[in-house]
């Protein structure tokens, strides 16, 4: 969980890639399969017609990017090249979760196990 303002969000990411269908149309709104994921939804929005309009807008761009310039594409979805350090020089006064340091993005890249895209 996030906070957004005074509320708790679920992690979007895992929610919207959990219970996406890659062969919905885009402009349909999104489909939550559980609770969490319409709670969610309902609390950022995703399925206003403004957001409907972005989504379909950046997919669309993903998708060309692809097709068409590899470079262009994996700035788009690929992780950036100056990940922040999570080393022992940083020290957030609030993580209480230090053993979470292991698995963040920097310390999977430093491993090789950080994939292309996201």
């Amino acid at each position: 969980m996030v906070a957004k303002g005074n509320q708790a969000v679920g992690d979007p990411l895992r929610l919207l890639r959990a219970n996406s269908r890659h062969d919905a149309p885009r402009w349909i709104p999104l489909q939550p399969h559980d609770r969490e994921t319409e709670r969610l939804i309902e609390q950022l929005d995703l399925n206003s017609p403004k957001h409907r309009e972005w989504r379909v807008l950046w997919i669309g761009t993903v998708d060309l990017a692809k097709k068409w310039d590899r470079t262009l594409y994996f700035k788009l979805v690929g992780f950036p090249k100056d990940l922040p350090s999570t080393d022992s020089d940083i020290d957030p006064p609030s993580n209480t979760r230090k053993e979470g340091l292991k698995h963040c993005w920097f310390a999977r890249r430093q491993r090789g196990e950080l994939p292309a895209e996201y």
